[in-house]
């Protein structure tokens, strides 16, 4: 996502804005020139919850917050304790890899 603090214009994860640069200030920068799907979308033709997920992973699990492991097991209909969530979301993860390497290895 594009993201501004009115003067520069970066482009960051979504988790990397929510965890760090909104603390400081910058908000999502939309332009007008280029705007071709909904606010708060930042992967065009993808859904709310799939482009959350995909700018999810592009960070280790390890450092994802309380409220993505929460969203995250939302969006997937995982359901575990609270604390277990990230072991059950890790290995969801790791499953959904494995049958993905399948699915290469197969054609």
């Amino acid at each position: 996502m594009k993201i501004t603090n009115g003067k520069d214009v970066f482009e960051v994860t979504r988790g990397a804005f929510d965890n760090i640069y909104r603390k400081q200030g910058f908000v999502p920068f939309v332009d007008e020139a280029e705007e071709t799907s909904e606010p708060g979308d930042d992967q065009p033709g993808m859904p709310d919850d799939e482009a959350f997920i995909a700018d999810l992973k592009e960070k280790p699990i390890a450092q994802w917050t309380s409220e993505e492991l929460k969203r995250y097991a939302d969006v997937k209909g995982i359901t575990a304790k609270a604390n277990q969530l990230r072991k059950v979301i890790q290995k969801e993860i790791e499953d959904e890899e494995l049958e993905d390497e399948e699915l290469v290895t197969n054609d």
